[in-house]
């Protein structure tokens, strides 16, 4: 993912592009032991090269609250896609030191959901382990 580097600034972090610090979690099942919901943008495997998109979480505020779901079932390379996208969105609308979840509640949360991810499966997996047996 070459593309984050235009948005995370110099190598010690200290000039950030985006307006606040954006957080990325992923999980390898629905459980997410990682808190993909509770991140600004989270990651969540449902089967072999097939995710679920999040965005807008906020976990370590005085009002934790789940991400709403803003891509389904998408390959590895449509997560790449949504990202750049969300990125480039919050760069455009986000104000000096404004989280992302704020940017959505202030402009809505269909601003940052793309109109077509080229890369979608069409397959829909049943049970969230059964590509580990396959």
């Amino acid at each position: 993912m070459p593309f984050i580097v235009k948005y995370s600034g110099d190598k010690k972090g200290t000039s950030p592009i985006v307006p606040k610090d954006f957080k990325i979690s992923t999980a390898g099942c629905v459980r997410g032991c990682t808190d993909p919901y509770c991140a600004d943008f989270g990651v969540i495997a449902q089967g072999p090269d097939a995710f679920d998109i999040y965005i807008g979480g906020r976990g370590g505020s005085k009002k934790p609250a789940h991400g709403s779901r803003i891509a389904k079932n998408v390959t590895g390379q449509g997560v790449a896609e949504v990202l750049e996208y969300v990125l480039t969105k919050y760069c455009e609308l986000g104000q000096p030191n404004e989280r992302l979840c704020k940017v959505i509640e202030r402009c809505g949360r269909d601003v940052f959901t793309p109109s077509n991810v080229k890369y979608a499966v069409s397959k829909e997996f049943d049970d969230f382990l059964a590509f580990m047996y396959e």
